[in-house]
């Protein structure tokens, strides 16, 4: 808990996205980000009954004690924790469609054509002609051809899909997808368990 308790935000950030082999002998951060609609989730302790605790390996006491602790802690509250968040991804392209996942939800009239879409035979896949309220299902449907079907393309479609790859598969995205990987990997060493300990 110490960490958490006597680092600053800038420090923070950096021990937690420092991969572990490069922390030396310095303590890991007992923090875990949660992100909406993502595991893991939160829940009032009193719903982590003892023999559920048992059961997953959970030092109960042990987090009621950290629990009491932090509430102890007015510091804790006051830290800017905006500032611990990691940098903004690569990965993540804001006009990306398949990064666009929570961006909101789809009307039923474009899910009733997302249904035709699936139910259509693979070759009769260019000739559909629906029209959708979210610009998100033409984007989506295409990828869904080229992915699945690439023989449904046709040639401006088949280079529009040779240039969307080039794009998201070039050295700098492959460097930093694989920065982030071994950064969650190192933040999420140990498991659930990990997050149990704040």
């Amino acid at each position: 808990m110490s960490p958490l308790l006597q680092l600053d935000a800038d420090t923070l950030r950096e021990r937690l996205y420092t991969p572990k082999n490069d922390l030396g002998d310095l303590p890991a951060v007992p923090v875990k980000l949660v992100h909406i609609n993502k595991c893991p989730v939160l829940a009032p302790a009193s719903t982590l009954r003892p023999e559920d605790a048992a059961r997953l390996n959970i030092d109960r006491q042990h987090c009621l004690a950290n629990l009491a602790l932090l509430r102890q802690q007015p510091d804790v509250r006051g830290k800017n924790w905006s500032r611990c968040l990691p940098k903004r991804s690569l990965l993540r392209r804001q006009d990306d469609v398949d990064t666009q996942l929570y961006d909101g939800f789809f009307s039923d009239a474009d899910r009733a054509g997302m249904n035709i879409i699936r139910q259509t035979a693979p070759a009769n896949l260019p000739a559909l002609d629906l029209s959708f309220e979210s610009a998100r299902v033409a984007k989506l449907l295409f990828r869904y051809r080229a992915r699945n079907f690439p023989g449904t393309l046709d040639d401006a479609e088949q280079q529009r899909w040779l240039q969307h790859r080039r794009e998201v598969l070039n050295a700098e995205r492959v460097q930093a997808f694989m920065q982030e990987l071994e950064a969650l990997a190192n933040l999420h060493e140990g498991g659930c368990r990990k997050g149990w300990a704040a």
